[in-house]
């Protein structure tokens, strides 16, 4: 059986999130229809809604010299 570096880190997600009740997902987009930048938890959002509660924070960027914020 092969499979994807991608797939392979999602599936680790998903052991994780199945196996601790502590384990939580947490960053920008990663619950939306994409699972973040790199698709890494497509999917995950649907089978572990609780373990997104926290996206929908705050989130703020430093850049160089200004703070954005959304």
């Amino acid at each position: 059986m092969s499979i994807t570096y991608l797939e392979a880190i999602r599936e680790a997600q998903a052991k994780l999130l199945r196996d601790d009740k502590r384990v939580f997902i947490y960053g920008q987009d990663v619950g939306g229809t994409f699972g973040g930048a790199f698709k890494a938890t497509k999917g995950l959002a649907k089978e572990f809604p609780d373990a997104y509660q926290h996206t929908d924070q705050r989130r703020c960027d430093g850049g160089n010299r200004h703070w954005v914020c959304d």
